[in-house]
């Protein structure tokens, strides 16, 4: 599994829950395009991307957390430090 084309959100340790959105190359035959790479109050989740307003996808929950780890992983190596869930340490 790779990360690939992360784009941060455009305030990523801001208000929104949203950090950023990226690719991933699963395996040699199967890519996921345009996932949302989310903070809640319990860890990352991965969204896929809505089509005709529902999501394209369904990404199992084992799949989905490998999937979170590697791309939080990837925002944390990309962005000079900066961590997706800084805005939860640096809260209230």
């Amino acid at each position: 599994m790779r990360i690939i084309n992360l784009r941060p959100a455009g305030d990523p340790v801001g208000q929104s829950r949203m950090v950023a959105r990226f690719d991933c190359q699963v395996t040699e035959h199967l890519r996921l395009n345009n996932l949302a790479l989310c903070r809640h109050g319990d860890g990352f989740r991965v969204w896929p991307p809505k089509s005709l307003g529902v999501n394209s996808a369904y990404l199992h929950p084992t799949l989905a957390g490998q999937i979170a780890t590697a791309a939080a992983d990837e925002f944390y190596a990309t962005n000079g430090g900066l961590k997706p869930d800084d805005y939860f340490r640096h809260a209230g």
